[in-house]
């Protein structure tokens, strides 16, 4: 009787967490690699991507907008969260890159790196960004 028993327990196990999402994730599937090569983890994180490829996201909505861009690493609660066909940033820390969306081949390490909007003039190959020391003409 003991071996019915154990056997209805880990059935009801299998079934049970079988179905439930890890790390909270929607879609489930986030939490491993999938057939695009895309690995995530976190609540919202990689959600939105549609075609993207070779993208890693592990943190709470991290490259949650994410609809196209491809070879993108973001690790942290909203990292790259506004990224949606970007590729090649790598993002790292609390809301690093928050508001890029279609920027490449940027890297932002630590807590808000490079989060907030900013203007950007380019004028003979220089980036001026507001309130950073400016370049003189």
């Amino acid at each position: 009787m003991k071996n019915y028993r154990f056997a209805i327990v880990v059935i009801g196990l299998v079934l049970t967490l079988g179905g439930a999402p890890s790390w909270g994730q929607d879609p489930a599937s986030n939490d491993t690699s999938v057939f695009n090569g895309n690995t995530g983890g976190g609540s919202g994180a990689l959600v939105s991507n549609t075609t993207g490829i070779s993208n890693t996201a592990y943190g709470t909505d991290a490259l949650s907008t994410n609809s196209t861009g491809s070879a993108n690493t973001a690790i942290g609660a909203a990292a790259l969260f506004s990224n949606t066909t970007g590729s090649n940033n790598t993002a790292t820390g609390f809301d690093a890159l928050l508001f890029n969306t279609t920027g490449i081949s940027n890297t932002a390490t630590g807590s808000a790196a490079l989060s907030a909007k900013a203007i950007f003039i380019i004028q003979k190959e220089h980036i001026i960004e507001p309130g950073c020391l400016q370049i003189p003409r």
